[in-house]
């Protein structure tokens, strides 16, 4: 094991795309594969972005959008490429816990929780206007080591009210843990460790 507060040295000619994904078990071969594509070309991008044109943005959109795919199949390449580094850890490690709101705009949002119904103003009367808030209330908890390495996402919950997360969210959940981990190895750099 590596000592206290450095993070173990792992030799592998895996990818880190390819630990993430090796997990994910979609019904559909070309699924897997399409995903693996998308992964890698645009990790920590928007949508558009990542895809640089708008027929490959369609094409991710569908994909999202596709039944056959859910943020299970998604999230459980992750989740297994996170329990294989805590297993490589082998020491303490932290569980750091938040809550986001994701708000949505949409002309129907029955199917999307309440967050909240804010103040907003006055009406002309001076009674209190208040704006109806939907979305997706998620905890999730992020692993780290006792460094600060982010090793992976733990988990996540959202109420038992809201529907699931969606695709969608979770690219944006795993652009997030790309930034993490790219703002870790650049101040770690800066830092000269």
């Amino acid at each position: 094991a590596a000592p206290a507060g450095k993070p173990a040295k792992v030799v592998s000619t895996e990818t880190w795309m390819d630990q993430e994904v090796k997990g994910c078990h979609f019904n559909d071969v070309r699924l897997a594969k399409r995903f693996r594509k998308q992964m890698a070309d645009g990790i920590g991008e928007s949508v558009p972005s990542a895809c640089q044109d708008w027929a490959n943005t369609k094409a991710a959109y569908r994909f999202f959008a596709n039944a056959d795919v859910s943020e299970d199949q998604i999230m459980a390449g992750h989740f297994q490429a996170t329990r294989d580094r805590l297993a490589q850890a082998g020491r303490k490690i932290l569980m750091l816990h938040d809550t986001c709101e994701f708000s949505f705009q949409r002309e129907q949002d029955a199917r999307i929780g309440l967050l909240g119904r804010p103040s907003c103003g006055r009406d002309k009367n001076g009674r209190l206007r208040h704006l109806t808030v939907r979305g997706i209330l998620m905890h999730s908890s992020l692993t780290v080591t006792t460094a600060g390495l982010p090793l992976g996402l733990g988990g996540y919950l959202a109420r038992a009210t809201d529907p699931p997360p969606g695709n969608m969210v979770i690219w944006r959940g795993l652009s997030r843990l790309n930034d993490i981990q790219l703002g870790f190895a650049l101040a770690a750099k800066l830092m000269g460790n």
